[in-house]
């Protein structure tokens, strides 16, 4: 099967379940396929989803109150997109792959950190970009997109979801992800006057990772830090890193 149908396949298998742990499974599923197996194409550039956080509203018994509330979308944004399925949603967070069914079930999985795979003009670029506003920024000021007013023939903006040659997937082989907190919760979005709605979810490990981008005391880390970034920022307080890390490519 196509790596991106299996991709679809699987957000269809978590509207189907019930059960909290199961779903939990899920995202873990979900996030290792989208990590391992599949690219952003931005206007021929290439990145590999590096770090990504779940928000999930099911409806009925998962209640995530921290993913955009209903009437927030509407007032904002005129319609409900974490309704959609699989398409991107642009916010002031940064950018979501969007995990609905287009009816009751609602989500998004945001794009916190991505690893440039290839660069169309062949520049030196950052390679790792873990903060979601930044690659949301980097995205729209593609550097071979002209946003001039006065330009015929304007290159559009063209995102999609590719999947990963065997080059480009050789490093991720047997690679476990790290799943951490969610970085940055702020109060939730919905009513936790609703019974079924709670605030544990801020204590559930919802986020993925690669292993390069998780503080740890091991000297793996160390090395690969030291070989192949810089440090900028540290400002997660759950004591887990949230890079900006500056790699150029040889």
């Amino acid at each position: 099967m196509n790596e991106v149908k299996k991709f679809e396949e699987l957000v269809d298998q978590l509207h189907k379940l019930t059960d909290r742990g199961a779903i939990e499974k899920k995202f873990e599923e979900i996030a290792e396929h989208l990590m391992g197996k599949l690219c952003l194409n931005v206007n021929g550039n290439r990145y590999r989803v590096a770090e990504c956080e779940f928000y999930y509203d099911d409806g009925d018994k998962f209640r995530d109150p921290f993913l955009y509330a209903q009437h927030e979308c509407l007032e904002r944004f005129g319609f409900d997109k974490q309704k959609n399925k699989l398409n991107l949603f642009f916010h002031y967070s940064g950018i979501d792959i969007t995990i609905g069914d287009g009816d009751k079930k609602r989500g998004g999985i945001l794009i916190r950190s991505v690893e440039l795979l290839f660069k169309i003009d062949g520049h030196k670029e950052i390679k790792f970009w873990c903060n979601p506003v930044f690659f949301a920024d980097r995205i729209i000021n593609s550097g071979n997109i002209d946003y001039s007013l006065n330009a015929t023939g304007l290159t559009m903006l063209s995102i999609s979801l590719d999947i990963l040659d065997e080059r480009e997937n050789r490093d991720f082989k047997d690679k476990k992800l790290k799943s951490i907190k969610r970085v940055g919760l702020g109060a939730p979005k919905i009513s936790i006057n609703d019974e079924k709605i709670t605030d544990d979810y801020k204590e559930r490990n919802y986020n993925f990772r690669l292993p390069e981008l998780t503080r740890t005391d091991n000297n793996e880390y160390k090395k690969y830090i030291a070989e192949r970034a810089t440090i900028l920022t540290d400002i997660n307080n759950n004591n887990e890193s949230d890079l900006l890390c500056e790699h150029f490519i040889e």
